[in-house]
């Protein structure tokens, strides 16, 4: 069991990143560097990747918030999910959701990340698109590596903006 007490920085509210549903809970955390020499690595991250094993019991609050999808109001509208870099963790309970009930319903994932060694999910998100047709996964990097445009990576450089959605999105009327 980790001791919470014995860390010196509060408590951190992190996003379940796999569908309801399941036998387990997924969180996904992304390992905070230093960001100079003068200033510490995140506490959390690095404490949760270097010292929590397989099989540590944490003390853990239930899920909260608001920022959720309704399976059950997903109707014939397309689904518009949105997200850029780590802000992907959230999505992923939902489009994993999605694709577990078979929605039949177009879902538009939009992704902006730097480039694919800052791409958290992007093997995930492109086998569940494969197993359901109607999610449609836009990455757009605005840094993209070399390789990234040659391997297609990524399927747009630049950044997610007004001109890039009014491309990807055949209406504004979706959830």
């Amino acid at each position: 069991k980790i001791d919470p007490t014995k860390l010196s920085t509060p408590p951190r509210n992190y996003s379940l990143s796999d569908r309801p549903g399941l036998d387990h809970f997924r969180i996904s955390v992304k390992r905070e560097p230093a960001s100079s020499a003068s200033a510490p690595a995140g506490l959390v991250s690095n404490y949760l990747h270097s010292r929590v094993l397989e099989g540590d019991v944490l003390d853990i609050g239930p899920p909260c918030g608001e920022f959720t999808l309704d399976i059950e109001q997903v109707g014939d509208r397309p689904t518009v999910l949105i997200s850029g870099g780590v802000g992907i963790t959230p999505l992923m309970s939902m489009v994993n959701n999605l694709a577990h009930h078979g929605v039949e319903s177009r879902v538009h994932f939009i992704h902006a990340a730097r480039n694919s060694r800052h791409h958290a999910f992007a093997e995930e998100v492109r086998r569940l698109a494969a197993k359901c047709p109607s999610i449609q996964p836009h990455f757009c990097y605005d840094a993209p590596l070399p390789d990234d445009i040659r391997h297609n990576r990524c399927d747009s450089a630049g950044f997610v903006d007004e001109e890039l959605l009014s491309k990807l999105l055949p209406t504004t009327e979706s959830e």
